[in-house]
């Protein structure tokens, strides 16, 4: 335990290091801490001994490096539980070859830790005497440890015929909602088509609380269901179809190692399929208001025409209070004749006006 102000021992707890282990090769790859709980913190890591209780009881390979997760008091270093599981060939002539099993990474959320790492060569981790499915090269898992005594949920293996691997360090998170977020790499057609190569994709990945996740795209089928292995009948797992959790994005799906009662993903809504009423009453408004516009603009355009071009008949002659009167006996304001200086209308007084009046007797205003 280290000070964080000096990155000294820390002295202000009773013990500030240890170093323990079984008679074989330990190693820790990762490390987590309660954020409620200031008083423990979780290591996990990979052994090739035994230094906890086995949370497989089925026969390992000898030689086997078997996945652990450790909770250790902060102020004492001292062990408060320790849980390993090892892993066993799914190729029959390879049973006897040892298996690596290693965790990386671990995060807690409420009163549970989630644990995370990788399995190697298409072998598969055990809980208790159940073996999670092998998918193909090396697999993910990701398992679930009651804070409190260090009882195990639940276990998954999950992976694509390639290889797929946890990130080393931070490959575990919590979501706002309480699922399991795992980040990490694969080679092979996880949740995308492709080609196996040297090349890898980056991904990401949802667990539920319950450990049910979204079945990848190659995941193996058993008629319409996807292939699974049982948990034991003692274990808590719910055996059910997806969960409905109101707060969660999608709704998740079991993947190879839950009840065959398992189905399809399905998305939430109704999909693109169908256009909604609202959609459908946008568009057509849309499309009245393209007819109306250049009617509108037609019909504002002949009436103006109209208007500029009226014509109306006049008389030759004044009306006796001297406004011009026109053939249906209406009349348009004009100046009196005593308005204009020569006295009449020979020279043009209305300034363009006569010679207009001259034009068969119409005049365009």
């Amino acid at each position: 335990m280290l000070d964080l102000q000096t990155g000294e021992l820390a002295t202000d707890v009773d013990r500030s290091n240890v170093r323990e282990g079984s008679a074989e090769d330990d190693i820790v790859l990762g490390i987590c801490h309660d954020p409620a709980d200031d008083g423990s913190f979780y290591v996990v890591g990979g052994t090739k001994g035994v230094i906890g209780t086995p949370g497989t009881t089925k026969d390992v390979p000898e030689g086997s490096l078997q996945a652990f997760i450790r909770k250790v008091d902060a102020y004492t270093l001292a062990e408060m539980w320790t849980i390993q599981w090892g892993a066993i060939n799914k190729n029959g002539a390879l049973q006897s070859s040892p298996t690596v099993a290693k965790a990386y990474d671990c995060a807690v959320s409420d009163d549970v830790v989630y644990v995370a790492g990788v399995v190697d060569n298409n072998a598969e981790i055990v809980k208790g005497d159940s073996p999670r499915m092998a998918q193909g090269g090396d697999d993910i898992w990701v398992g679930a440890v009651n804070v409190q005594g260090g009882d195990v949920k639940w276990l998954r293996q999950a992976g694509s015929p390639g290889n797929d691997h946890i990130a080393p360090h931070g490959g575990l998170a919590i979501s706002k909602n309480g699922n399991v977020i795992v980040f990490g790499d694969t080679n092979g057609a996880f949740y995308r088509e492709r080609s196996e190569s040297s090349t890898s994709d980056m991904f990401v990945m949802e667990f539920g609380k319950n450990g049910l996740h979204k079945r990848h795209v190659r995941a193996p089928m058993r008629g319409n269901t996807p292939a699974t292995a049982p948990e034991p009948s003692a274990a808590p797992e719910p055996t059910a179809g997806p969960p409905t959790v109101r707060a969660e994005p999608v709704q998740l799906v079991p993947d190879s190692t839950n009840s065959n009662s398992a189905k399809e993903p399905v998305a939430s809504g109704s999909g693109n399929s169908k256009i909604s009423t609202g959609a459908l009453a946008g568009l057509l408004i849309v499309i009245l208001l393209l007819l109306i516009a250049p009617l509108s603009y037609f019909v504002y355009r002949r009436l103006g025409c109209r208007r500029s071009k009226k014509t109306i008949d006049i008389d030759d002659s004044y009306g006796p209070d001297g406004l011009v009167a026109n053939k249906s006996s209406s009349y348009r304001d004009q100046p009196p004749q005593s308005a204009f200086s020569n006295g009449g209308y020979g020279d043009d007084p209305l300034g363009g006006y006569s010679s207009n009046l001259k034009d068969n007797g119409k005049h365009v205003i």
